[in-house]
Formats: structure tokens, sequence, C-alpha cells
């Protein structure tokens, strides 16, 4: 297993599986990688062993990230830009708790609409009517 193996490459989405961080929580993408995923208008995505974190375009992982040059035997540096993906992360555990709970909470209305629609039909057009539907 490399350190930074190459990406999966969908139709709406770059997907980056990254398992050894430079250190802490930080890890870095190459910057061949962004142009591509820019060029192209994907969501990154970035599982680590931290968690998952998504990012909508390029520049939202280059706003908190740090140029690295990498010299190798090349004339041109390798160019990578390292982040630590830790507080993103928090932020889409977050969001996804908020996203369950909503869907849950609209799919106990509805379930409860129709058990009152299947138990009390004339409760049920009271309600209809004070609403205006029909």
């Amino acid at each position: 297993m490399t350190k930074y193996p190459d990406p999966i490459i969908t139709a709406t989405a770059i997907i980056f599986d990254l398992h050894e961080p430079i250190y802490g929580s930080v890890f870095a993408i190459y910057e061949k990688w962004l142009k591509i995923a820019k060029e192209k208008k994907l969501t990154m995505v970035v599982k680590t062993p931290f968690g998952v974190s998504t990012y909508l375009t390029t520049q939202d992982w280059i706003r908190g990230a740090k140029l690295i040059k990498k010299y190798h035997n090349f004339e041109e540096p390798m160019k990578m830009y390292s982040r630590s993906v830790l507080p993103d992360i928090k932020k889409r555990t977050e969001r996804k708790k908020i996203e369950k709970k909503i869907e849950m909470s609209s799919n106990s209305v509805m379930e409860g609409l129709a058990r009152l629609k299947k138990n009390e039909p004339q409760m049920f057009a009271e309600i209809r009517a004070k609403l205006g539907l029909r």
C-alpha cells in the first residue's frame, strides 16, 4: 500500500483513499489530481482512518491547505497541498446527524398521517378541510 495511491474518478466525484497522514491528521493531495478534479468539476471525497470528509470544489481543499514541494530527480518539484482533515470530518458528521434527524422526523410524520387516515377517516377529513386540502 502506497502512502498516496491514485484516486478513483467517477462521473461526479473523485475519491481519495488516504491511509497514512504526514503527521497528526494532516494529509496531502498532489496538484495534478486537484487539476483533474477542477477541470471536470468533480466533488472531492477524502477517506482517511479518522473518517470521511467531502469538498464541493478543489478551492475548498486549497483554501485551508499549505503548499508542499517535493524535490526528486526531476527538474520541476512535485507540488502537494496538505491540510488537517479532522475539522472537516467533524463538520460532516454533525451535518449527517442533522440530516438523519430531519429525514426520520419527516418519515414519522408521513407514517403518522397514513395511520391517521386509515384509523380515523372522519378526523382526517376535518384536518384536510381546515387546511383547505381536497
